[in-house]
């Protein structure tokens, strides 16, 4: 998978290389050889979040650029095959005003996680299924 870096960016006087973030739950991935095993082609940009979850879960080529969430229950065998997703995403951002008002959590940090927008696919049911474009 073809993976964009962004620029450098600073928070709270701390530089730091942004990236996509990516989780994948340990019911898809426990380790590098499950992902390679699941996971092949397609790219992420910098500003990308992706979140798997789901023991049957293949991607093949996803164009992410924005937030994608896959959910898939247990005997849900899914393909995520030459899907394109482009939306706002999610963004890391500077508290305004210094945060004076944010929780304390939030405060220390220095920024905040704000949900934009995503696209979830969730399988409620087993079977097998493809999801594409």
């Amino acid at each position: 998978m073809q993976v964009t870096d962004a620029s450098t960016a600073s928070f709270g006087g701390v530089p730091i290389l942004p990236g996509p973030r990516v989780i994948f739950a340990p019911s898809f991935a426990v380790g590098c050889g499950d992902v390679l095993h699941k996971v092949s082609g397609g790219k992420l940009s910098a500003r990308s979040t992706l979140i798997v979850s789901g023991a049957n879960i293949k991607i093949q080529n996803l164009d992410l650029d924005g937030t994608l969430i896959v959910r898939a229950v247990p005997g849900a065998h899914v393909v995520l095959k030459d899907l394109t997703v482009k939306n706002r995403g999610w963004a890391i951002e500077l508290l305004k005003g210094g945060g004076a008002r944010a929780p304390e959590e939030l405060r220390v940090r220095g920024y905040q996680l704000v949900k934009y927008e995503q696209r979830v696919i969730e399988f409620t049911e087993p079977g097998d299924f493809v999801c594409a474009t």
